[in-house]
């Protein structure tokens, strides 16, 4: 038979006040406090308050409400004002449905940088589009209308072919 360690509880008194943490009596009877340690800032009772402004917050707010905002950044915004409100990173997550790690990254590039513009995407590297978007927009334009019958190389061809736009955009 196998046999399970005993999980057993004690009061540690930290700077930030007492708490209580889990302490494992494993087969040889050795004790081992968590990875986080005894007063340590990352303990799980104690969440990291992010700071926001009082005119940041407003925005943030207001940004919530909006109806016509993209939803990643509303969705952002809200990890934001919940990490102001005291919510652990796994509270956030849970209550918003999006991934731990999600949390933490908004919430480190907010705090690097504590402005409501923060929370857009940032510029993505690559090669630049080699069509311009005049030409890409006539070409959507074209394209959704039916090729004229003189255009058309076949009768009773209703469907554009490359040829036949790159030749109606000359």
């Amino acid at each position: 038979s196998t046999a399970f360690p005993q999980i057993q509880f004690c009061l540690c008194r930290t700077s930030r006040g007492s708490s209580t943490l889990p302490i494992s009596t494993g087969h040889s009877g050795s004790r081992w406090l968590p990875r986080w340690g005894v007063g340590s800032q990352h303990s799980p009772t104690t969440p990291n308050r992010l700071k926001i402004a009082r005119s940041e917050r407003r925005l943030l707010k207001l940004l919530v409400k909006r109806h016509r905002a993209v939803h990643v950044v509303i969705q952002r915004a809200k990890i934001v004002l919940m990490a102001h409100q005291g919510l652990g990173t796994r509270e956030i997550s849970e209550g918003l449905s999006c991934s731990c790690r999600n949390v933490r990254k908004w919430k480190a590039r907010f705090s690097a940088n504590p402005s409501a513009e923060s929370l857009d995407d940032q510029e993505r590297s690559g090669r630049p589009a080699q069509i311009p978007v005049e030409i890409r927009c006539k070409l959507v334009q074209i394209a959704c209308e039916r090729p004229a019958a003189q255009e058309s190389p076949a009768p009773l061809r209703d469907v554009w072919t490359f040829e036949s736009l790159a030749r109606s955009l000359e």
